[in-house]
């Protein structure tokens, strides 16, 4: 998780609140089948885990694989967020470790147990000297502990989801739970699993007991700055268990505190999208040693109060609730955001060698058909395939443009005179030879840049572009100088607010 941002509009009191399992889980406590959400939908329970042990294939108690896995989308290689600079490795019973890790384990490295019955326990801990020294920069990553992320096994879109913790308040313990994003309609479990967008019902530091946050991050290409919402209780929240809950629509988002509202905001755009859960106990971190330092505290990401382990982290249950008409919600967004018109219409062909344009089978059916709000892919997505990105550029001024594109390995762009694609021409290039360029390295080869194009305000052009990724890094981006603008390099992307999709007549698929 990486501490980011919504439209929020936080109280400035806002009350703590107690929920209806304030106390102990009784066993016979009923599941709330239905509800009235924060936002006032009618929702009923689709998806719910009470954290009652189930036998794994060795007989004993252990969480419900067919709810969770232990490791991010990468698998055995994602085991830690690194960008956090976090100190730890998330492992499980069956991890035995990688040769270049430490082979030793043995499976010894369990941190979820079940101390009480019908609750979860994640635990960190210091690892084994033994053991610790064989992770890769094991000596900032001495510690392990538990992730639980239900990827491949549930993601849902729109709806409330909620679930109640016991959290370790000690220094250095950054538990979470979150969301992410994942859309199965891209070409590449890469592109799929792209970073975000991201929600952060809750993330808590065990130094400041009184006080937890919560966060959007939007995908990238929505370029929102950063925003974020802390809620001081006023209480030490780690000596009983509490609830935290979020919902979100087409419309609106809200986060919850012990049943009570206490941040809201505008859904950003990459939220209408399945997500997937996860919760986590982390140790250390960037975000951590950043606060320590503002608060005058000389402690490094992995310094941190070895003495109070193990710590641990206790989940009773999660529960998510979702509106009769769901589905209905979902196709009323789609319709609603393509009758805007303001993107691109982009086909991908997975499994293609080469990286010539000439290599992209223009004539096969794509693999997947997606959109773009502005003249731009994201980058490292995957290898071996090839992308043809079309639609109708509608010039905001009449006078001359000078376009640009950049892209790895060969791109090219084509323009043309009006609104049909048969007239589109070359205009620029990453040609054979050349290799590849950089995101948004835009001078790197001459015919990267078009000539002077005259275009006339209001007048609709056919414009389209192709990318053939071999290996390594790609990227596609297309940028312009308007007329008034100067410069050695566009003024910008090419954005959404001028862009209308080509619409493509066949299904995609091999």
């Amino acid at each position: 998780h990486r501490h980011c941002l919504p439209h929020f509009r936080v109280q400035e009191k806002p009350g703590a609140g107690h929920c209806a399992y304030a106390a102990s889980k009784a066993a016979d406590t009923p599941i709330p089948q239905t509800i009235t959400s924060p936002l006032g939908h009618p929702l009923s329970l689709v998806w719910h885990d009470e954290f009652n042990a189930v036998p794994d294939k060795d007989g004993k108690p252990y969480i419900d694989r067919t709810k969770w896995q232990t490791t991010f989308w990468q698998g055995s290689s994602e085991r830690c967020l690194f960008g956090n600079v976090e100190a730890e490795y998330y492992v499980d019973k069956d991890y035995t470790g990688d040769t270049s890790l430490h082979p030793e384990a043995s499976g010894s490295l369990s941190p979820f147990s079940f101390d009480t019955p019908g609750i979860l326990t994640i635990k960190a801990w210091k690892t084994p000297e033994e053991l610790w020294k064989k992770f890769w920069m094991g000596e900032q990553r001495p510690y392990s502990s538990g992730l639980l992320i239900s990827d491949k096994r549930f993601t849902f879109q729109y709806g409330f989801v909620e679930g109640r913790f016991k959290l370790p308040g000690v220094r250095g313990a950054w538990p979470a739970f979150w969301l992410l994003g994942n859309d199965p309609t891209k070409a590449t479990e890469a592109e799929s699993h792209q970073w975000g967008p991201e929600v952060d019902v809750f993330e808590f530091f065990g130094h400041r007991p009184t006080k937890h946050s919560a966060g959007i991050i939007p995908r990238d290409d929505e370029k929102l700055p950063f925003r974020f919402g802390y809620n001081e209780v006023g209480k030490d929240i780690t000596k009983e268990f509490h609830t935290w809950g979020m919902e979100w629509d087409p419309e609106n988002i809200v986060f919850t505190f012990d049943g009570k509202e206490w941040a809201r905001g505008k859904t950003a755009a990459s939220l209408n999208r399945p997500m997937y859960l996860l919760i986590n106990l982390a140790v250390g971190g960037q975000w951590y040693s950043q606060e320590m330092e503002a608060n005058k505290t000389p402690f490094k990401p992995w310094q941190v109060d070895e003495t109070t382990m193990p710590w641990k982290m206790e989940c009773d249950w999660v529960r998510v609730y979702q509106a009769k008409d769901n589905a209905a919600q979902i196709a009323a967004y789609h319709v609603k955001d393509k009758a805007l018109n303001n993107h691109l219409t982009r086909v991908v062909w997975t499994d293609v060698q080469g990286k010539l344009i000439s290599d992209i089978p223009v004539t096969r059916k794509p693999h997947t058909v997606t959109y773009l709000r502005e003249f731009e892919t994201d980058k490292d997505l995957g290898i071996h395939y090839g992308t043809r990105v079309r639609g109708y550029i509608t010039a905001p001024a009449t006078g001359e443009y000078s376009f640009w594109v950049a892209g790895d390995d060969n791109c090219e762009l084509r323009l043309s005179k009006d609104d049909k694609p048969a007239g589109a021409v070359k205009i620029a290039e990453v040609g054979p030879g050349e290799v590849y360029t950089g995101r948004r390295e835009w001078n790197k080869f001459p015919g990267q840049k078009s000539s002077a194009i005259k275009l006339e305000a209001g007048k609709r052009y056919f414009i389209e572009a192709l990318q053939k990724q071999d290996v390594g890094g790609d990227c596609l981006s297309v940028g312009w100088l308007k007329p008034g603008d100067t410069g050695i390099v566009p003024t910008e992307v090419i954005p959404g607010k001028v862009l209308t999709p080509y619409v493509v007549k066949h299904t995609p698929g091999k």
